[in-house]
């Protein structure tokens, strides 16, 4: 750095506790979903434990989804992994941008609740925090 240059704050500072457990689990959400469902395009099938009692299951979020008949392993679900987690991610980026909260973390609910329990969990939690609160 030269002796002209501001030293940059961290990405995070400022940020209130909230606000910054909210970002980082939409970027979980966002980065798994997104991870998972190239990885499944790529490898041919997601992340399954190699061994044990759950060994190459998935998740209880395929069960909804074959309920709904949608193949779990198929490329629509493939896609839909990936589409959700960048909606998710995309979301982040437009908060950081100063968009407002509380509209992004709705709309990006859906993209969120079908993925069985993680997904489901964070998507409530990040609604709630967004919805409640002031914006920082």
């Amino acid at each position: 750095m030269t002796a002209t240059e501001t030293p940059r704050e961290p990405l995070l500072a400022g940020m209130s506790v909230k606000r910054a457990i909210l970002l980082l689990l939409a970027v979980q959400l966002g980065g798994w979903l997104v991870f998972d469902g190239a990885r499944a395009f790529i490898v041919g099938d997601y992340v399954t434990p190699d061994s044990g009692r759950y060994a190459g299951e998935l998740g209880p979020w395929s069960v909804l989804l074959e309920a709904i008949g949608i193949a779990a392993r198929g490329t629509f679900a493939r896609a839909l992994h990936v589409v959700s987690g960048l909606v998710w991610l995309a979301a982040v980026l437009l908060e950081l941008l100063g968009r407002d909260r509380r509209k992004l973390f709705l709309v990006t609910l859906p993209f969120g609740l079908w993925y069985l329990p993680f997904g489901t969990g964070i998507a409530l939690a990040c609604a709630i925090m967004a919805a409640t609160g002031r914006r920082d």
